[in-house]
C-alpha cells in the first residue's frame, strides 16, 4: 500500500508517507530520543521509522520538518498548525499529516490481515456489532473483525487529541456503510457513542471513516474536517 492509496482514506487534504526499510535505522532527532534508550531494539526501530515517515509527510505538506517528541501522554507532539497520526504493525509503518486550517483531527491505523484473536472479540465489539461482522465476513474474503478493530483504533486516535479522554472499545458502535461485494478492497464506516452524554459524543456524527486492504494489511482512516465556519483566523 502506497502513500497515494493512504491519502484516499481521508476526506480532507492530507499528505501520507510510508516508511522505507532504511527508515527503521534512521537516527532520532532532538527530543525524539528522550525516554527510548531502554526500549527493545525492535520497538526503537519502529519508533524511528514512524518519526521518519512523519517528517516525510510534513515535508510533502510543505510544513516545518521538526522533531516529533512524545508528549506527557506519549502521543506525538506535532508542530504548530499541524495535525497528524502515525501507525505501524509488523512489516508496515506510515504517517499522515494535515494542516489544522483544513482538519480538526485525524486518526490512522494499520493492522495485518491476520485474524483478530478470539479474546478480543468480546472486548472490542457488542453482540449487535459482532452479528454484523459475522455476516459481512461471510459475504466477502475480508475479516471484518480486523477492519472494525482498526477502525475503532483510528477513531480513538482522532478523538483523543480533542477531548484528552480514554475510550473503551465498546464506548462507540461502528456502522459499516454500503453493501459488501465478493472481494472488497475497501469501504466506509461511521460511529455513534453508546452514551450520548459522553464528552465529545457529538464528534462521532461528524467524522468520516474509510478503510482499505491490499490483502496483506488493513488500513483505516478517520477524518474530522473543519467546516467553513470554524476555520481559525489567519494572522
Amino acid at each position: 500500500m502506497n502513500s497515494h492509496e493512504l491519502c484516499r482514506l481521508f476526506s480532507a487534504p492530507v499528505q501520507a508517507a510510508v516508511a522505507t526499510p532504511s527508515m527503521y535505522d534512521d537516527p532520532l532527532t532532538g527530543s525524539e530520543s528522550m525516554g527510548v534508550a531502554d526500549w527493545a531494539p525492535n520497538r526503537r526501530r519502529e519508533f524511528a521509522a514512524g518519526r521518519a515517515a512523519a517528517r516525510l509527510a510534513l515535508s510533502s505538506l510543505g510544513g516545518p520538518v521538526a522533531s516529533l517528541p512524545r508528549g506527557p501522554d506519549r502521543t506525538p507532539v506535532w508542530p504548530p498548525g499541524i495535525v497528524g497520526s502515525i501507525s505501524h504493525c509488523e512489516g508496515f509503518c506510515a504517517a499522515v499529516a494535515a494542516r489544522d486550517v483544513d482538519v480538526l483531527s485525524l486518526g490512522f491505523d494499520v493492522e495485518t490481515t491476520e485474524p483478530l484473536p478470539d479474546d478480543l472479540h468480546l472486548l472490542a465489539f457488542s453482540p449487535d456489532e459482532w452479528s454484523e461482522i459475522v455476516v459481512r465476513s461471510g459475504q466477502a474474503r475480508v475479516d471484518f473483525a480486523k477492519v472494525g478493530f482498526s477502525a475503532k483504533e483510528a477513531f480513538y486516535k482522532c478523538y483523543y487529541p480533542l477531548e484528552k479522554r480514554f475510550l473503551d472499545f465498546q464506548d462507540v458502535v461502528i456502522r459499516f456503510v454500503g453493501p459488501v461485494g465478493d472481494d472488497p478492497s475497501g469501504g466506509a464506516f461511521s460511529f455513534a457513542f453508546v452514551d450520548e452524554a459522553f464528552p465529545g459524543a457529538h464528534l462521532a456524527g461528524k467524522v468520516v471513516g474509510r478503510w482499505l486492504t491490499d490483502g496483506k494489511f488493513i488500513c483505516a482512516g478517520v477524518t474530522l474536517a473543519r467546516s467553513a465556519g470554524d476555520r481559525p483566523a489567519q494572522p
